[in-house]
């Protein structure tokens, strides 16, 4: 699949078990980054410095500036809140194996789930034939 097909099914497909796992995988991306940008918060980068083409010596420099804007983008990745009963309430930020077994094997919107629950009776329908799927959506 292309970059932009991907994209383009993210996008078709906002809210959804695909979406839901793709922002799993930034998640886990972004504490790697967190990591690496914390180690070099505390060790600092090593700056080599020459003197007529040649390695002299070398220095520790110290920059918090990635590390501060990595940490005011964390906010970002989080997903949206469901409630408890919603199918999506049942995957944790970081579950991305179970979210990844979910897109592969699992229908393509959380709607289709809930009907295929509905159809084999482990949803119940309301009297008035509401399923409450509109009480679910993301904010």
């Amino acid at each position: 699949m292309s970059r932009q097909s991907a994209y383009g099914l993210r996008a078709r497909l906002n809210g959804e078990p695909f979406d839901l796992a793709w922002n799993a995988a930034l998640r886990c991306r972004f504490d790697a980054l967190a990591e690496a940008a914390m180690d070099r918060a505390l060790n600092g980068v090593e700056v080599p410095h020459f003197y007529k083409g040649e390695l002299i010596g070398t220095s520790r420099r110290y920059d918090e500036r990635l590390t501060v804007a990595l940490l005011a983008m964390q906010e970002r990745f989080r997903g949206p809140r469901h409630y408890g009963s919603h199918p999506a309430a049942l995957f944790e930020a970081q579950d991305f194996g179970p979210l990844l077994e979910r897109v592969e094997s699992g229908p393509e919107t959380w709607q289709d789930e809930i009907y295929a629950r509905i159809e084999d009776n482990l949803l119940e329908v309301g009297e008035d034939g509401d399923d409450g799927f509109e009480d679910w959506e993301a904010d």
